[in-house]
């Protein structure tokens, strides 16, 4: 019985220690739109404008990822019981800051989507088309 509990508790660690979790979410940060995204006029307010060629930096909590259009990324193992704020920053500024729950959104895995009509992130569902995640 020793050896069987014993056994057990070295599966868990293992599981653990490889990056497995249980009960997390996961945001997918979609590449970001490139010059032919988007053609009509810009409604983008100077403050959250972000160019075709520009490179941004995503935070959420401790996690931070670079996206630029030729790559996106996805931050893992986020609690899917509290409240999680999102840094959006080029340069050295923050450009956009917001909460979000993963209860509230309705699933463990989101996507955030830039709209360069409007230059406005949203966050969707991963099986959105316009989630496209590299």
């Amino acid at each position: 019985m020793t050896k069987f509990f014993l056994l057990n508790i070295v599966f868990i660690a293992s599981f653990y220690s490889l990056g497995f979790t249980v009960d997390k979410g996961s945001l997918c940060v979609a590449s970001m739109p490139g010059e032919k995204a988007y053609n009509g006029p810009n409604m983008t307010s100077a403050e959250t404008y972000v160019g075709a060629a520009d490179t941004i930096v995503v935070q959420v909590g401790k996690n931070e990822i670079m996206v630029s259009p030729d790559s996106g990324g996805k931050i893992y193992g986020l609690s899917l019981d509290k409240n999680h704020l999102v840094q959006i920053k080029k340069g050295n500024s923050n450009k956009v800051s917001f909460w979000f729950d993963f209860k509230e959104e309705g699933s463990s895995s989101l996507c955030l989507w830039y709209y360069k009509g409007y230059g406005t992130f949203s966050l969707l569902n991963t099986n959105d088309r316009r989630c496209n995640c590299n």
